[in-house]
């Protein structure tokens, strides 16, 4: 488990690995701040992804609240490769309960449907997609 923490001391994404499953998950909690810590825990996530040989990711965006629009070309043109290099075969993504945020997820989405990427409202049949 990793948590990382804004500057201003207030965590905003946990990450788990689940070595039976071969399961990363990022849960994000409250604002992220600067899309610098957005890009932070991403990136965390990759790591852990190419370190453990995941094979499923799960995006719990639940209580995400802000928006990452801006970072959608970096996720499209180097996040998603990476996933395919280390392996990554399926996400799921469980879509903010914040507007905007879910905006932001939706148009994210949409702009890389090429993955097995499908996205859920509730985190239960996002993990059982996963495992199916």
């Amino acid at each position: 488990m990793k948590t990382l923490t804004s500057g201003a001391g207030n965590e905003y994404v946990t990450i788990y690995y689940e070595e039976k499953t071969k399961v990363v998950m990022d849960v994000w909690d409250g604002m992220f701040g600067h899309q610098e810590n957005f890009r932070k825990g991403v990136l965390s996530v990759i790591d852990i992804i190419k370190e453990k040989e995941c094979k499923y990711w799960l995006a719990d965006l639940r209580n995400m609240v802000g928006s990452f629009d801006s970072q959608k070309e970096w996720i499209k043109e180097e996040i998603f490769p990476l996933m395919m290099k280390y392996g990554i075969e399926k996400q799921s993504i469980v879509i903010p309960n914040n507007i905007f945020s879910k905006v932001s997820a939706n148009s994210a989405i949409l702009e890389i449907g090429s993955l097995k990427i499908k996205q859920f409202g509730e985190y239960d049949p996002a993990l059982a997609w996963l495992l199916s």
